[in-house]
């Protein structure tokens, strides 16, 4: 049974991930940020993505319907929290070099090439 979340996961990540979630015109509210918390905490514990699973490792602090349902209706920008994400991830790192980086998913629907440390992400 889960008791707390990961210490990267509920302290300087996911702040970090607002921070740059914010800076391509998005945010996070509390809820979010605390499902978003769990998700990664259950991910890394459990190695899938996986509800009933994650219902199971809360100890029944979380339904799976709740967590699916939050992940369908929560109005999460999904296409800038991947783009946050990227960016997070290549500042964090700091990765440098002049190749783009091409994010392809169907859901997908961010305007425009951004540039990252030198990357250009590319969004299609």
């Amino acid at each position: 049974m889960l008791s707390e979340a990961l210490d990267f996961c509920k302290g300087e990540y996911i702040d970090l991930l607002n921070q740059s979630l914010k800076t391509v015109g998005g945010s996070l509210t509390n809820a979010q940020r605390a499902w978003l918390v769990f998700c990664l905490t259950a991910m890394v514990f459990t190695n899938i993505i996986n509800w009933k699973a994650w219902e199971r490792l809360s100890g029944g602090g979380y339904s799976d319907s709740a967590l699916s349902k939050m992940l369908r209706w929560s109005q999460i920008p999904w296409s800038l929290l991947l783009l946050a994400s990227t960016k997070l991830i290549i500042s964090c790192y700091n990765i440098k070099a002049s190749r783009t980086i091409v994010i392809s998913l169907a859901f997908l629907n961010a305007s425009g090439p951004q540039m990252v440390n030198g990357f250009d992400l590319e969004i299609i």
